[in-house]
């Protein structure tokens, strides 16, 4: 698949940007659900970066091995950085295609974790899973239950940037993130008949995206 377009015409490139000078890359990771069996880390150890990615549902329907799929985001915040430095938190994802009118994308925070990649990487686990209204797990931050309008259209740059992004990554940084790696799921607010199917009562609906 070829690179997605120059973000000098197209928007800006998949980051975490803190100031207008500064941005970050991140390190992802997936997990996948398909009923009726338990969330599965895809390859835990690895993450990846510029590849294509499902939020929403995959797979055959008729031989009932339509999953779920969504991804979280690893940002290491630098050392020596101050809460009071960042003005403004956005992120930027690559909309590669909208598959029948795509999924209602959330995006929540998870925290901090270990400023080692390996170690923060081997701190994932099933209990990063979840799709769903809002999260009441101890330690995960709502940032929006819609991330992307709907109707996004394909093959374009979507920069998402809010109060409460700015807010998250504050707080990382007053609870000592400086040089750890922060993490930001990306999942939905609906699970389209699939957390109880694995046929064409899960819907076939998702977003591709790079990031």
């Amino acid at each position: 698949m070829p690179p997605p377009p120059s973000p000098s015409s197209s928007g800006s490139p998949p980051s975490l940007g803190w100031t207008e000078t500064a941005s970050l890359e991140s390190c992802t990771t997936r997990i996948i659900k398909t009923y009726p069996n338990p969330p599965q880390l895809y390859d835990p150890s690895n993450c990846f970066a510029g590849i294509l990615l499902f939020v929403g549902s995959s797979g055959s329907a008729m031989m009932c091995t339509r999953g779920f799929h969504i991804f979280l985001m690893h940002f290491k915040l630098p050392d020596g950085l101050a809460s009071g430095q960042i003005e403004q938190a956005s992120l930027s994802v690559y909309i590669q295609q909208e598959v029948e009118g795509g999924v209602q994308v959330r995006l929540d925070g998870l925290g901090i974790r270990s400023g080692d990649l390996a170690e923060a990487l081997a701190s994932q686990s099933a209990d990063d899973w979840y799709v769903g209204q809002a999260d009441d797990t101890q330690g995960v931050t709502e940032i929006t239950p819609s991330m992307i309008p709907q109707q996004s259209g394909r093959e374009t740059w979507f920069n998402f940037t809010s109060a409460t992004l700015t807010q998250y990554v504050q707080d990382q940084l007053g609870s000592g993130g400086a040089g750890k790696h922060i993490v930001l799921r990306i999942s939905t607010s609906d699970d389209y008949g699939c957390a109880e199917a694995c046929n064409f009562d899960c819907k076939k609906r998702r977003y591709q995206l790079i990031a």
